[in-house]
């Protein structure tokens, strides 16, 4: 199931979620969403670098993604996952939504 938080008011899942999700690396996972095919402006209002840092004070390099950034990070990625599964992790991030 994802983890779900609110940043500025909007729901956000973290790339580090979507990574396990996918059996990807998080790194993979951050070239894919610095390479996605959308605007500057969906860019900065669906994917915000984590307010966390590390415990060495170093920022955490986690991105917070919304419902819409995960739709279209999801739909981009090079994954044998059927595409029912790509439909079940939004469905899963609108169900932990209605949950909060």
């Amino acid at each position: 199931m994802y983890f779900i938080s609110f940043h500025n008011g909007k729901p956000t899942t973290s790339s580090s979620e979507v990574a396990d999700q996918f059996g990807k690396s998080h790194n993979d996972i951050l070239r894919s969403i610095e390479t996605l095919p959308c605007t500057r402006e969906f860019k900065t209002n669906n994917f915000m670098p984590s307010p966390n840092l590390w415990p060495s004070g170093k920022p955490d390099p986690t991105i917070l993604i919304t419902r819409e950034g995960l739709v279209l990070l999801v739909m981009n990625l090079k994954s044998p996952a059927p595409i029912s599964f790509r439909e079940n992790v939004v469905a899963k991030f609108d169900g932990m939504v209605s949950i909060l």
